[in-house]
């Protein structure tokens, strides 16, 4: 006799939670140990504390992304929650305001904080660019896209131009964003420098070399895929019909320089994220402007990877 299919679902559902909470659980366990050897073991060398740290926050991230991308891929079948709304609430307002109110919990808490561990420390938001707000932001724009649905016309797309592949395209295309952006920033860097003194700017983020690797391979592998399938795909084709096409490239790419939370990043972003929709609508999707993002990604954190993320 086969068991109903609200008692399947009902079953599955406690499954999760269950593991869900179970996971909690043990993450809350290795983090009381790890304040307990901070606090207890002061002869513990630094380094192995920031390596403990730079782990344990991968994992806390991995978690806290995987539960809220559950819950995002199953809010969003439901009518009465928008999407975009959504997913706009779970990758960037929650991991904001979350970050910078612990920051000041952290600093206030652990005096010493700051000089052991600089890249927990907000120090001056308006320049350097934050490792946990840009992994979270990739992940859970990430996993929005999995279940999206593949294959469907770009609303930005007429006809398709003679142009070369979309690879192609999207090599040289990145490359010329990228050099863009990179001399953009850079005068608006010597501006503001010119206008501070030195103290007043930040100095480089000094974090494991784990937590740079995780950042560098979520920049290049997950990121340019996720926000193009979000900024360019789900944003342009909602907005279209009630902006133009024109409109819709133009809102969600200052919304996509707005998100990027560092004032002096905003006209680099907004003018990237206009190149990125021209790819689309050039090449007839998104694969184009994928690969672009890709090569900008790369480019830019070898020139300077601490002010792009």
């Amino acid at each position: 006799m086969k068991r109903p299919a609200n008692s399947l679902r009902l079953s599955t559902s406690w499954r999760i939670a269950l593991a869900f909470a179970g996971g909690g659980l043990l993450l809350l366990l290795l983090t009381v140990g790890l304040l307990w050897l901070v606090q207890n073991q002061p002869q513990t060398p630094a380094e192995t504390i920031v390596v403990l740290i730079s782990i344990l926050t991968l994992l806390v991230l991995g978690f806290a992304v995987g539960a809220l991308g559950f819950i995002l891929r199953s809010a969003v079948s439901q009518p009465v929650l928008h999407p975009i709304l959504l997913a706009l609430l779970l990758a960037y307002l929650l991991p904001a305001a979350v970050y910078f109110g612990l920051d000041r919990v952290l600093i206030s808490r652990f005096s010493n904080l700051e000089q052991t561990l600089p890249a927990l420390s907000l120090r001056s938001p308006l320049f350097p660019g934050q490792p946990w707000l840009f992994l979270w932001q990739a992940l859970i724009l990430a996993f929005l896209a999995i279940p999206g649905v593949q294959g469907l016309p770009h609303p930005l797309v007429q006809t398709r131009r003679a142009l070369p592949p979309a690879w192609l395209s999207g090599l040289l295309g990145g490359a010329a964003i990228a050099l863009m952006c990179a001399y953009l920033f850079s005068i608006g860097r010597a501006w503001v420098e010119s206008a501070m003194a030195a103290a007043e700017m930040t100095q480089p983020l000094e974090i494991a070399p784990l937590i740079r690797w995780a950042t560098f391979l979520t920049g290049v592998l997950i990121a340019p895929w996720a926000e193009e399938r979000f900024f360019r795909g789900e944003l342009i084709s909602r907005w279209q019909p009630r902006l133009g096409s024109g409109g819709a490239v133009l809102a969600s790419a200052a919304l996509f320089a707005t998100l990027q939370l560092r004032p002096l990043l905003w006209l680099p972003a907004f003018l990237a994220g206009i190149g990125f929709a021209w790819l689309v609508q050039a090449q007839g999707g998104l694969r184009s402007a994928i690969v672009a993002h890709t090569v900008v990604n790369l480019l830019l954190f070898a020139l300077g990877w601490q002010w792009m993320i």
